[in-house]
C-alpha cells in the first residue's frame, strides 16, 4: 500500500506573506503613527500661539470673534486628533495586542501579525518574517521525522520480504548442490541486514570491517576476477565506535572505479591506526587511478560541501561524472556532522598507479566493549579456498603514533591565486616524508603557515607541545635562515636558550652540553668555527643540532640536495629519527626520490597527488 504525505512548504508560505506586504504600501507602523501624531499636536499648538499673537495686537471687536473663531476650530482640531488617535492607533494596537496573545497561546501562525494592518516597529515586520522561518524549519523537521517514521514503518515490510526470498534461493541452492550460490544469497541477506535492518546509528570497528569483507565477497562473485582484499589494524580498536556504513562505499568506489576496468583484477587495502591525535581510516587500491583534473573536482566538492536548508547533500551536480558518486559527498557530511570541519576524508591518486581514500577521525572516539560481529559468522561458512584473497593483519604489539604534525585541506593565496591547494597530510614522530615536486619549487610560505605565522586561506593545521613558545615548530633547514652570520658554531646552537645573555661567562658550560648532546659532530665540527666557514654538510648538521637544542621536533630540509660521497649526513637523520625527530623534505629533483624517507609524496600544481609508502 502506497502512503502518501501532503508536505508542507512552510518556508514558501512565509515568502509569500512577505511578498503580500511589500505589495501592501497602505500599511505602517504604530511608531510611525504616533510620532506623526506628536507632530500635528505640536503644529496646532504653534499654530494657536501664533493665531493668539495675531489677534491680540489687532485688539477691537475683532480680537472677541477672532478667539471664538480660534476656540471653535481647536475643538474641531481636538476632535479630529482624539478620532485619529482612537482609530489610527489605539484600535490597531489593541488587535495587534489580542493576535499577538492568540500566537502565544498557539492559536493562530505568527504569519497572522505578518498580515495585520499595522506593526510596532518599522523593525518588527521584518523581526516577525525571521521569526517565521526559524518556525518553519522546526515544522519542516518535523514534518521530515514524521515523514521518515512512515517510511521507516513501510520499508520494514520490505526487508522481510526479500530475506525470507534470500533463504529460498539458499535453500534450493544447497538442495541441487549449488554451494557457491547458496554461500552468495547468504551473504547478500547478510549485507542487507546489515544496511537496511541495523538501526544503530554507530556501530563497532569490526562491525564495518565484517560488513566491507561480506560486501568484497559479493563483488568478487559478480566480476568473476581475482580482488585482493587486505585488513591492517590493530586489536585494540576492533572496539572503537564509528558511524554506520563508513567502510563499504569507499570499497565499492575502489573496485568499481578502480579495478572494474583492468582486466587483472587488483588489490584493496584497508589500513586503520591510531595516533595520539586521530584515527586514521585509509582505503587504498592499486587500480586505475583518477586524472589530475578530475581529482582536484572531486576535493574541491569534498571541501565545499555543505547542508541546504531543508536537508541533503548541496555539492557539485557532476561529481558523478567525476568519477566517485554522492557516497563521498554523504559520508564527509556525516563526519562533518558529527565531528565538525576539522575531521573528514580526502582523496590522492596518480592516473595507473592507483587511489587512496583518506579518513581521519578524532582520536578519543567513544568505546564499546567488545563483542562479536553477526557477519563474521557468514565469513566461516565459506570455504577456505574462497576466504583465501582476504587477508587480515591484526597487531596487538604496533605502539600508538606520535603524530608530531597534520595538515587537512590546507589552502595558501598568493594574489589571485593558491600556492598551496588543498594539502593534507601527517608526519609521525620517527619518520621521514619528502615532497617531490614535478613542477615548479614547493613555496617557501608552506613551512611559515605550519608554524602559525601565515594566516590560511582555508584548512586547519595541528601541531606538537613545544617547549619554548618562540622556537618554530617547523624548522627550516638548508637555507642557512637560522644561522647568524660571524657568530661561532657555539654561539649559534646556544642563542635561544635562557643562559645565553651570560654566554661568555658560562662559555665551558656550554661547550661540554654541546659535547655531550653530540658526541661524534662536536669532533667533527669544531665549536669555535664561525659558521661562514663552514661546508654544505655542516651547516645543514648545525642547523639541526640548532633546532634540537631550542625544542623543535619536526624539520623541513629544503631543496638540500647532497653528493654522494656526503651520504652520511642521512645516517645522522636515520639516527635522530630514532630518538623521535622527523624529517619534511622538499625537493624538485627526481633523484632525491631515492633517499630513504619511508613516504614519498608526489607534489605537483601547489597540492600533493598521492603518498607512497616505500619499503626501506
Amino acid at each position: 500500500m502506497k502512503i502518501d504525505v501532503k508536505k508542507i512548504d512552510y518556508k514558501a508560505e512565509a515568502r509569500k506573506g512577505l511578498l503580500g506586504a511589500e505589495k501592501n504600501s497602505s500599511r505602517s507602523s504604530l511608531s510611525s503613527r504616533l510620532l506623526r501624531l506628536y507632530a500635528l499636536t505640536l503644529a496646532l499648538f504653534l499654530l494657536s500661539i501664533f493665531i493668539i499673537y495675531l489677534l491680540l495686537s489687532t485688539g477691537g471687536s475683532f480680537f472677541q470673534t477672532g478667539i471664538k473663531l480660534l476656540l471653535l476650530g481647536l475643538l474641531f482640531l481636538c476632535i479630529l486628533t482624539i478620532s485619529y488617535f482612537y482609530y489610527g492607533i489605539h484600535r490597531p494596537y489593541k488587535s495587534y495586542r489580542a493576535t499577538l496573545q492568540r500566537v502565544l497561546d498557539g492559536y493562530s501562525e505568527v504569519q497572522e501579525l505578518q498580515e495585520l494592518p499595522v506593526y510596532l516597529t518599522e523593525e518588527s515586520h521584518e523581526e516577525y518574517h525571521y521569526i517565521s522561518e526559524i518556525l518553519s524549519a522546526n515544522r519542516i523537521i518535523e514534518e521530515g521525522e514524521k515523514l521518515a517514521y512512515i517510511q521507516n514503518l513501510q520499508n520494514q515490510m520490505n526487508p522481510h520480504f526479500l530475506y525470507n526470498i534470500l533463504e529460498n534461493i539458499r535453500s534450493e541452492s544447497l538442495l541441487n548442490g549449488l554451494e557457491s550460490v547458496a554461500n552468495m544469497a547468504e551473504l547478500l541477506g547478510d549485507f542487507y541486514r546489515y544496511t537496511i535492518s541495523q538501526e544503530d546509528n554507530f556501530v563497532s570497528l569490526k562491525e564495518e570491517l565484517d560488513n566491507a569483507e561480506v560486501y568484497f565477497q559479493i563483488q568478487r562473485f559478480r566480476f568473476s576476477k581475482k580482488l585482493e582484499l587486505k585488513v591492517k589494524v590493530q586489536e585494540n580498536l576492533l572496539s572503537l565506535k564509528v558511524p554506520r556504513i563508513l567502510l563499504q562505499p569507499i570499497v565499492e568506489n575502489s573496485i568499481v572505479h578502480g579495478l572494474e576496468g583492468r582486466e587483472s583484477g587488483g588489490k584493496v587495502e584497508i589500513s586503520i591506526s591510531r595516533s595520539n591525535q586521530h584515527v586514521c581510516i585509509q582505503v587504498s587500491d592499486d587500480g586505475i587511478g583518477i586524472e589530475e583534473e578530475k581529482l582536484r573536482q572531486i576535493n574541491e566538492d569534498l571541501r565545499n560541501i555543505r547542508r541546504g536548508f531543508q536537508g541533503g547533500v548541496v555539492g557539485k551536480k557532476d561529481m558523478g561524472k567525476a568519477g566517485m558518486g554522492v557516497s563521498l559527498l554523504n559520508i564527509q557530511e556525516r563526519i562533518h556532522l558529527l565531528y565538525g570541519r576539522e575531521y573528514g576524508l580526502y582523496l590522492q591518486s596518480l592516473e595507473n598507479s592507483g587511489t587512496d581514500v583518506c579518513m581521519v577521525l578524532p582520536r578519543e572516539l567513544s568505546v564499546k566493549q567488545e563483542e562479536e560481529s553477526f557477519i563474521s559468522e557468514s565469513l566461516d561458512l565459506l570455504s577456505e579456498k574462497e576466504n583465501a584473497l582476504i587477508i587480515n593483519t591484526i597487531s596487538t604489539k604496533e605502539p600508538e603514533k606520535e603524530e608530531l604534525l597534520f595538515a587537512l585541506e590546507l589552502y595558501l593565496s598568493e594574489g589571485n591565486r593558491f600556492s598551496v591547494e588543498n594539502l593534507s597530510f601527517q608526519l609521525f614522530s620517527g619518520e621521514s616524508l619528502m615532497l617531490l615536486s614535478l613542477d615548479k619549487p614547493i613555496p617557501k610560505d608552506l613551512v611559515v603557515a605550519l608554524n602559525a605565522e601565515k594566516e590560511l586561506y582555508y584548512g586547519s593545521v595541528k601541531s606538537y607541545e613545544s617547549m619554548i613558545k618562540t622556537v618554530p615548530k617547523v624548522w627550516m633547514v638548508g637555507d642557512g635562515s637560522s644561522l647568524i652570520g660571524g657568530q661561532t658554531v657555539l654561539s649559534n646552537l646556544f642563542v635561544y636558550q635562557p643562559e645565553y645573555p651570560n654566554f661568555l661567562l658560562r662559555n665551558k658550560e656550554l661547550i661540554t652540553r654541546y659535547k655531550d648532546l653530540f658526541p661524534e659532530l662536536s669532533q667533527e665540527i669544531p665549536y669555535q668555527e664561525q659558521v661562514e666557514a663552514l661546508d654544505e654538510k655542516q651547516r645543514i648538521l648545525v642547523e639541526i643540532m640548532k633546532g634540537m637544542i631550542a625544542g623543535a621536533r619536526v624539520f623541513a630540509l629544503w631543496e638540500v640536495h647532497l653528493e654522494e660521497e656526503e651520504v652520511e649526513l642521512y645516517a645522522y637523520i636515520e639516527k635522530w629519527k630514532k630518538e623521535g625527530y622527523a624529517f619534511l623534505f622538499f625537493s624538485s629533483k627526481p633523484s632525491d626520490a631515492e633517499e630513504p624517507c619511508e613516504r614519498l609524496g608526489i607534489w605537483k600544481e601547489g597540492r600533493i597527488l598521492k603518498v607512497i609508502t616505500n619499503s626501506v
